[in-house]
């Protein structure tokens, strides 16, 4: 396992960052967020204390799950293959690592996936404020044929400022071989594309939705976020995002999660927090 992985040229790349694991003081690795007071009403999207959940309704392009393996109209990989709807969560509340996300209706016929094209989400009013994490459940989609490998994609985060900050999420792929990767979600099958799939309209490969995570600075307001470009093959389910009311230096993302963190320098000699966390662990 470890001589396909190395092949597919996924273990160099992520030992690279994990070597910075342990240069991140323990007491912001582990340390409980502290936690913006009561929940508030928002234009769009749920915000419960302390979570503010993104409403992606109306930016969902994609039907993922499908009703019965000849549903046609869903198509999460742009290959004919879909998830199951019928093995996948019935309720749109649902918690991981102590996360609160909503999940959209995956047992509708309406789109339940966006697939990240570098699009722009503006908070409302209501929902612009600190935050110290970005949580999301997703998947990567992958061609016949190609590897199952994950993706490492920047976040873009836009403040009231006038300022951005990358954030750097690593998201495992829909399914693979085995249990090399463990989602959020866990499926035993997906239904898959018979013209490509050797006439089988089921796959017994491991299906996942996965979860990822990244710190962001919360210091100041968050405005909006820009997701990674279509390139990195990314679908998004739900997006949730944790207050924060401490300085920036004093929380951490909650849960298990492995944080990494680098210090890069700015052109303006100001540094720059840059942190990954790997949402398999």
């Amino acid at each position: 396992m470890l001589s396909f992985l190395t092949s597919a040229g996924f273990v160099p790349s992520f030992l690279a960052v994990w070597t910075h694991v342990y240069d991140v003081a323990p007491e912001f690795v582990f340390q409980r967020p502290m936690l913006a007071p009561g929940p508030q009403s928002a234009q769009t999207g749920i915000i419960t204390d302390p979570f503010t959940q993104l409403n992606l309704t109306a930016v969902f392009d994609v039907k993922a799950a499908a009703s019965n393996s000849s549903d046609s109209s869903a198509n999460f990989d742009s290959y004919g293959r879909s998830y199951p709807a019928k093995l996948l969560p019935n309720s749109s509340d649902y918690s991981f690592r102590g996360i609160e996300f909503a999940l959209p209706s995956f047992h509708s016929s309406s789109n339940d996936a966006l697939r990240s094209a570098g699009q722009v989400l503006n908070l409302s009013t209501a929902e612009s404020r600190q935050y110290h994490s970005l949580h999301i459940l997703g998947a990567v989609t992958f061609a016949p044929g190609a590897s199952a490998v994950p993706s490492v994609a920047n976040f873009t985060f836009h403040y009231d400022d006038g300022e951005t900050y990358d954030a750097t999420i690593i998201l495992a792929p829909w399914f693979s071989p085995g249990a090399v990767f463990e989602g959020a979600i866990y499926l035993p099958y997906h239904y898959a594309n018979p013209s490509l799939d050797s006439n089988q309209t089921i796959d017994k490969n491991n299906t996942h939705i996965h979860y990822a995570t990244a710190r962001i600075p919360s210091a100041r307001n968050l405005t909006a976020l820009t997701l990674p470009p279509s390139s990195t093959n990314i679908h998004i389910f739900a997006i949730t995002l944790v207050q924060a009311s401490a300085p920036d230096n004093t929380v951490a993302t909650p849960g298990p999660a492995r944080v990494a963190q680098i210090q890069q320098k700015t052109q303006n000699s100001d540094s720059r927090s840059w942190t990954v966390a790997w949402g398999m662990c």
